[in-house]
């Protein structure tokens, strides 16, 4: 009897939730790593989207020159978000490897999860900043056709993968940097409470020291 595998599977991708995914990831990760590995991995992002801003051409065609493939035209612009997604694992993987542990306290919980909700969300911003036209014009409605090969009838299957976006990456990318003033000011916050409590630290051991 002939396995039942549908022709045409509608795969739907929401920003929203992906962004919201991210948020919890980096989150996690700054919970798990630490307030020094959330710091170091949030600069890092901007140091890949530099990367994938600045130097996107460049290895263009170094490509080109070097392996003959190329990613000039359409596929430019899946080349800076492959390139933007490449160099942002690099630098998590690298820096959590490089940069020791803190101790677990819940101040350093608190600091990390901080850092890490920030990560997460300039993750999105600067991905979409990369990418948000490529995405609208050619991703969305993408089909994928996979060839399954035979069947357990003997008869030759294949099956279609649409990829749908339910909403607009330009307009998404949108209403992130909306509020990212807001967010600027977490981040000044945060920044401001560490400098405060570190100032409070020291005269304490002054004190007592004295």
């Amino acid at each position: 009897m002939p396995l039942d595998i549908p022709d045409t599977i509608t795969l739907t991708v929401d920003f929203n939730v992906l962004t919201l995914i991210s948020v919890l990831f980096f989150l996690l990760l700054g919970v798990i790593g630490g307030w020094k590995r959330a710091i170091v991995t949030l600069v890092g992002l901007f140091f890949a989207w530099g990367v994938a801003q600045k130097a996107s051409d460049f290895l263009i065609k170094a490509v080109k020159l070097l392996l003959g493939l190329d990613f000039s035209g359409p596929l430019a612009g899946f080349f800076s978000l492959s390139l933007f997604v490449g160099a942002s694992v690099m630098v998590v993987v690298t820096f959590y490897k490089i940069i020791e542990q803190v101790a677990f306290e819940r101040r350093d919980k608190l600091l990390g999860a901080s850092f890490g909700l920030l990560g997460g969300y300039f993750f999105m911003v600067l991905l979409l900043d990369v990418s948000r036209e490529w995405l609208q014009l050619n991703l969305n409605n993408w089909t994928l056709r996979v060839n399954l090969g035979v069947t357990l009838d003997t008869a030759p299957g294949g099956m279609t993968l649409i990829i749908r976006f339910v909403n607009d990456a330009i307009q998404v990318y949108e209403r992130l940097t909306s509020v990212q003033s807001l967010v600027l000011l977490t981040l000044l916050l945060i920044f401001w409470h560490g400098l405060v409590f570190n100032l409070v630290d020291q005269l304490n051991k002054f004190l007592r020291s004295a």
